[in-house]
């Protein structure tokens, strides 16, 4: 049973920075924070500025919580949220469910058209989902639209604003030029996602992206500086205000098998690699096995599903007493999982962004996150046994966690809602509030005329 004694809070990004031998987490997981109360409206505002923000089925929405929370909070705009997802996922009910408890009021869930896996299909299925958007906005009068979701759901939404002359703003988690296989060829299913991305981009007014090196891609492919805004992951916003837990309850609620360190695996088959997924599996756990240390593999709720990879782990997991599986868990909970481990092994964005915040090593096995900025702890890997084990015996070695010590992580640092919110105020001509924003980071143009300068742009 869980240990019924109250959470004991930490400073995540202490944690990260400065980590104890023995790995103390907080006990039990939870959020920190609830939604904050809407303020008085402030003198002299007469009617608040509505900003639509459409929810996409990944990342999920709770990992947005913090931007809604500042938006709702915000006394001179006011929130309407749309959430989206494919009409027989159950995800789509579970996240419906999650915001609602949290206190958001979701006005309209567009039910996606069928098929939703296939990145080959998204183009074919733009126009139908593009009428359900349009539903969606019709009769509502918002000042602005905020997409947050993959651009294969994001691009109908953005069809449908531009349709109702709506200003579309966009979070883009990825921008990087398709990824070539041996031959240097574009896969089909990577040159699909390269014109969807592509023609977001041109029915977005304006760009919000994680990182540095986002921004500076985006402006040697043609983008306007002033149009793009570096805001960081609002992923890190919800893991600064979370309550991780202790490695002791983490082995009591989920049955790992040892109270020591151990590797963290979350993998997805990549479609595109010239190995084959079954290969592509049976290379990883051979090399997993190889280490001799305990395994936990998890995938948190919203992660694909992708059972020809989680097939093969839980017949790995049933005949070994020191691998355990932890299977559609909460995000405070993967975390936690994530925090306790001594590296993580696989191809999930976590690796890249979490995985650094909170200074856990990332074996990343494949092309899938390559083009993706890193820190010094992240090694790369192919999809062969010995470079998968070569890269986790050295991400494990003792001396190898004080190389990354001072290393800052590439996607911010935990005030994404702030900057975000920045953006959409001074789209929408209000004063600005956000005291903590780099100047350098925050240019945004007025929907009222001519681009408004606040700071020479940064493209890093």
């Amino acid at each position: 049973m869980p240990n019924s004694g109250p959470p004991h809070p930490i400073d995540v990004a202490v944690a990260r920075s400065t980590p104890s031998p023995d790995n103390r987490l907080p006990k039990q997981p939870q959020r920190s924070r609830v939604p904050l109360p809407r303020p008085a409206r402030p003198p002299g505002v007469a009617t608040l500025k509505t900003v639509t923000v459409v929810i996409g089925s990944q990342p999920q929405g709770c990992r947005y919580q913090s931007l809604l929370e500042a938006l709702a909070a915000d006394g001179e705009l006011e929130l309407d949220l749309v959430v989206c997802g494919r009409r027989t996922y159950p995800e789509l009910d579970r996240r419906c469910c999650e915001l609602t408890a949290r206190g958001f009021s979701i006005r309209q869930r567009v039910e996606l058209s069928e098929p939703f896996e296939a990145l080959g299909d998204g183009l074919l299925t733009a126009t139908p989902r593009s009428v359900a958007f349009a539903e969606a906005f019709h009769g509502v009068a918002a000042d602005l639209v905020l997409l947050l979701g993959p651009a294969r759901e994001m691009l109908a939404a953005a069809q449908a604003a531009r349709a109702a002359k709506l200003p579309v703003v966009c979070l883009h988690h990825e921008v990087a030029a398709p990824a070539t296989g041996a031959d240097g060829e574009v896969s089909p299913v990577e040159a699909t996602a390269e014109a969807i991305r592509g023609a977001l981009l041109e029915l977005s007014r304006h760009h919000l992206v994680t990182c540095d090196v986002d921004r500076a891609t985006l402006i040697a492919q043609g983008q306007a500086a002033q149009q793009v805004t570096v805001c960081g992951s609002p992923v890190l916003d919800e893991l600064k205000g979370t309550t991780l837990c202790e490695l002791d309850w983490l082995a009591t609620r989920w049955g790992l098998p040892t109270e020591e360190r151990y590797l963290l695996v979350s993998y997805l088959a990549d479609p595109v690699a010239e190995v084959s997924a079954a290969e592509q599996v049976r290379n990883l756990l051979e090399a997993v096995e190889a280490t001799e240390l305990p395994v936990v593999f998890a995938r948190a709720s919203g992660m694909a599903r992708d059972e020809s990879t989680w097939g093969p782990f839980r017949d790995y997991a049933a005949s070994r007493a020191d691998v355990s599986l932890v299977d559609r868990c909460d995000w405070p909970t993967y975390w936690s999982l994530l925090g306790a481990a001594e590296a993580i092994v696989g191809n999930v964005p976590t690796g890249l962004v979490e995985a650094a915040w909170l200074g856990v090593p990332f074996v990343n096995i494949g092309s899938r996150l390559r083009q993706r900025p890193a820190v010094l702890a992240v090694l790369e890997a192919g999809y062969e046994r010995d470079e998968i084990f070569a890269s986790i015996a050295t991400v494990t070695a003792k001396e190898f966690r004080g190389l990354y010590a001072s290393d800052e992580a590439p996607y911010g640092d935990g005030t994404s809602a702030a900057q975000i919110v920045d953006v959409m105020r001074g789209m929408l001509d209000l004063p600005r509030q956000a005291a903590e924003v780099s100047e350098a980071q925050v240019v945004v143009p007025s929907l009222g005329g001519e681009p408004v300068s606040l700071s020479e742009p940064s493209i890093g």
